[in-house]
């Protein structure tokens, strides 16, 4: 028998914010406690742009790749 075909996820434009919202928050906050713990001052900017970055590959993978 074969596979049923994959669903693909319809383009909701508020999983698309909620992904972006959450990766910049959730790196930067890691970011944060990583230049609190290493007594740093790059790791924030850092860790906001990784989650920009990876939130926008998700959404692109997610949503896009059809």
């Amino acid at each position: 028998m074969s596979e049923p075909p994959q669903r693909v996820p319809a383009a909701d434009p508020w999983a698309a914010f909620g992904y972006l919202v959450g990766g910049a928050g959730f790196y930067a906050g890691v970011g944060w406690l990583l230049d609190q713990w290493l007594e740093t001052s790059f790791l924030l900017p850092a860790g906001l742009l990784f989650g920009i970055a990876l939130a926008i590959y998700l959404v692109f993978k997610l949503h896009l790749n059809a």
